[in-house]
């Protein structure tokens, strides 16, 4: 039973850390519909099969990192239940009321998704970026998607123009899956700008 109840891996997690080519406003008002946001970014960007899972909400709470000067951070966090087969645990964060990271970790069994899952790494993450990019009309995310359409390995590091991508590809301690990490960083003369980096994994 315990075993069960142990975090398999993390099955998907998708963060942006600062803001690749775009300027986050100063002024900051959380959105009662955050909820909202990260519910359609589970459906239409992760492809869960929402239907099929009963949501709780865990947690919801605001907080003031000391080094955003002055942007709340709200963080959200759900329980998605599926009779008790897939049970996964979702944390999203919102900066400026902008969704900027998303973890889901399976708990128990795997997760439901709407249609059958790309394995091959790489194209999986394209699917994710073109989500993504439909989803918050992220057009610089062009950038991220012209470099990783050089890349068939993973283990890698390819630049093209200003933006970096690191792939790799490690596995869980625990439950011994695969995990592919992809990370756009942006640079500046050839110098990393990590507060400006998207990671997919």
């Amino acid at each position: 039973m315990k075993n069960m109840e142990k975090i398999l891996a993390v099955l998907i997690l998708l963060v942006m850390v600062g803001t690749l080519f775009i300027q986050v406003p100063k002024v900051c008002a959380i959105e009662a519909n955050n909820q909202d946001k990260a519910l359609t970014f589970l459906s239409d960007v992760v492809k869960l099969n929402m239907s099929l899972y009963t949501v709780k909400l865990g947690s919801q709470f605001v907080d003031f990192p000391p080094h955003w000067n002055g942007i709340a951070e709200e963080v959200i966090q759900y329980d998605l239940d599926w009779k008790n087969e897939s049970i996964l645990y979702v944390t999203c964060r919102f900066r400026d009321n902008q969704l900027y990271g998303c973890s889901i970790i399976a708990s128990r069994g795997s997760p439901i998704y709407v249609e059958p899952q790309i394995t091959n790494a790489v194209d999986s993450a394209k699917g994710i970026l073109d989500r993504y990019m439909t989803y918050f009309q992220a057009t610089y995310i062009k950038e991220l998607q012209n470099v990783l359409n050089t890349v068939d390995t993973t283990n890698t590091v390819t630049t093209l123009g200003n933006v970096k991508l690191v792939t790799s590809s490690t596995i869980e301690t625990e439950s011994k899956a695969v995990i592919d990490k992809f990370e756009w960083i942006y640079t500046v003369n050839g110098v990393d700008a990590p507060q400006n980096t998207f990671r997919v994994s």
